[in-house]
């Protein structure tokens, strides 16, 4: 993927550099303005001015011949482009079409996504001969720490990233990584965990791990488990651009576990209490939950519209797969944090 920069060093000069699409996670298909990654190109003052395809290449540069062309390889990284493009670009309604995937593609060795771009943007810059361990080296720590056959504790897994990242200079020689158990509970699910950083100029961001129990492939409920999850979580990544709606990093099918951003309630919102046993199964009790959360926040934003406007809708939309945080902005937003139970409204109609 490239990027057209304006250099503010040099009057009328435009180029063309490659970047890592694992910065936002997508698979860009068309340009478009995205001012945020000027933080790669902070050094030489570059300011980015459309993201585009690999295709708008050649025609950009018959457009503008004084435009400069780079293709810094050093600016990808690992991805695993075979698994992640096909769960991205296309809804698959059963666990049997999402195992295909992973099937049809071994090099992925059952992970799909991609780190987040706060984990790796100190060693982008670096040659592939160089950054390829490194990446390999934290994608087997993940599995090695939480895939559900672990019996390490998290002060263990918390001395092992730090030892890691500070190996590596992703995060500072002063500064720590803490892993801690959350509890979780759901009929798929062993456990959770958050891992963190602490000490001075953080810059790498929270994340959460949902460990899936390892018999989820069996489960009779096909829009539950670890599969579905993360399937549908890298479509609607790529078909909706919504803050709403959580967005997984990557998911590890061999390990049994997803890796997604951390979300937390400030410590200043109330919130409603949860409802009881007998409302969590009523439509309209739900529907006046919800209400209230939007009146705290602010934001008119229905999810089950939001979805409904990409023919998906939630069999399972209650009060515990929801909370208010903030966007990337600052803003108070109720977030949908749980995606088992997504599907395509019409194929679910249609399967009645």
């Amino acid at each position: 993927m490239f990027v057209l920069l304006l250099n503010h060093t040099h009057a009328g000069v435009m180029e063309l550099v490659d970047v890592p699409d694992s910065k936002s996670g997508e698979d860009h298909t068309s340009c478009r303005f995205d001012p945020d990654l000027r933080q790669i190109k902070q050094d030489t003052k570059r300011y980015p001015v459309l993201f585009c395809p690999n295709l708008a290449k050649n025609i950009l540069h018959k457009l503008y011949p004084f435009m400069q062309v780079y293709s810094n390889n050093n600016a990808s990284h690992i991805n695993f482009q075979g698994t992640t493009r096909t769960l991205r670009r296309n809804y698959f309604e059963t666990l049997g079409e999402i195992t295909d995937v992973f099937e049809k593609h071994p090099k992925s060795d059952g992970i799909a996504g991609n780190l987040p771009f706060s984990w790796v943007k100190n060693i982008i810059h670096l040659s592939k001969e160089e950054k390829t361990p490194i990446f390999r080296g934290l994608y087997k720590l993940l599995r090695e720490s939480f895939s559900t056959s672990n019996t390490q504790n998290p002060a263990e897994i918390s001395r092992n990233f730090t030892t890691f990242l500070r190996q590596h200079k992703i995060i500072p020689p002063e500064n720590q990584i803490i892993v801690k158990k959350r509890n979780l509970d759901g009929k798929v699910l062993k456990g959770a965990y958050t891992i963190s950083e602490r000490g001075k100029e953080k810059t790498l961001e929270p994340l959460f791990v949902k460990q899936f129990v390892e018999n989820s492939k069996k489960i009779e409920v096909d829009q539950e488990g670890l599969l579905p999850e993360l399937a549908i979580g890298l479509h609607l990544g790529k078909v909706l651009h919504d803050e709403h709606i959580i967005k997984p990093f990557f998911g590890d099918t061999k390990g049994g576990f997803m890796v997604t951003p951390y979300h937390r309630t400030p410590q200043n919102v109330k919130i409603p209490p949860k409802l009881d046993k007998i409302d969590a199964f009523d439509y309209y009790a739900k529907q006046a939950y919800f209400a209230k959360l939007r009146k705290i926040t602010g934001d008119d934003t229905d999810i089950e519209l939001l979805l409904n406007s990409k023919d998906f809708t939630h069999k399972d939309l209650h009060d515990e797969n929801v909370l208010i945080t903030r966007d990337k902005k600052g803003r108070l937003i109720v977030k949908l944090i749980d995606l088992g139970g997504i599907v395509n409204q019409f194929l679910d109609l249609f399967a009645r």
